[in-house]
């Protein structure tokens, strides 16, 4: 018996029942419901309940427009690396494999299940730190598009070996990296696409990324870190006594 592939087109009720258990296609026209926009209370609230679930469990999602596949991503926003990588040319693809290193987090089904399903994209559970070094040591490009980081010490061991770096432009990361990394927004596929486009194809701007690395990252080294600490600590008391 073939499998069956169901298409939803205007209801996400079927495939967020069903989950994982049947293939579907989940089509989006919009995310009225998730607006203050005049909308059907009913229909409204059926769709904020089953839209999460639908997407989590579907083969393939696909949107009517750029406007919509926007506010998709900016509502659920927890696949734009992977989906970066699959709008990267065919060439490129074939050429460069994506590797997620990582436990498992929170709402992480969709990201365990598009790596798993799209070629080029391999995803590690938890890595020893002899592989973290391996991994790192013969990389091309390192990838940190977070929402948000209070410092990112996987950026500073990336600048410290001279990789070049693309990551946010959020939170601590821009202090980090300063002039030795691609900043992008994290929740647009479009621009990451575009920055791991840049990096992989222009070698002279990832000789550059490579040059500024370790420069940038010499500005956190712990002996400087003991220092200023013991500076203000130090500084404080003697002016307070």
């Amino acid at each position: 018996m073939k499998d069956i592939l169901y298409v939803s087109p205007t209801s996400y009720i079927v495939p967020s029942l069903a989950g994982k258990s049947m293939k579907s296609v989940v089509i989006v026209h919009d995310l009225i419901a998730f607006q203050n926009e005049p909308h059907d209370r009913r229909a409204r609230w059926i769709e904020r309940l089953t839209l999460g679930w639908s997407l989590r469990s579907a083969t393939h999602i696909c949107s009517i427009s750029e406007a919509t596949k926007k506010d998709l991503l900016d509502r659920f926003p927890s696949f734009p690396l992977i989906l970066a990588y699959r709008s990267l040319p065919s060439p490129l693809r074939d050429r460069f494999r994506l590797l997620l290193g990582g436990g498992r987090g929170w709402k992480d089904e969709t990201i365990i299940r598009l790596a798993r399903e799209t070629p080029g994209v391999e995803w590690r559970d938890s890595i020893p730190d002899e592989e973290y070094e391996r991994l790192l040591s013969t990389c091309t490009v390192f990838a940190l598009p977070s929402l948000y980081e209070g410092f990112g010490m996987q950026i500073l061991d990336a600048l410290q070996r001279g990789i070049p770096v693309l990551t946010s432009d959020r939170g601590s990361l821009k202090e980090v990296a300063g002039d030795a990394a691609m900043f992008v927004d994290p929740e647009s596929v479009p621009a990451i696409a575009e920055g791991l486009q840049v990096l992989l194809t222009n070698a002279d701007f990832r000789r550059k990324l490579t040059l500024n690395g370790p420069c940038q990252a010499g500005r956190f080294s712990w002996d400087r870190t003991v220092d200023l600490f013991l500076d203000q600590v130090l500084g404080s008391r003697g002016r307070s006594g």
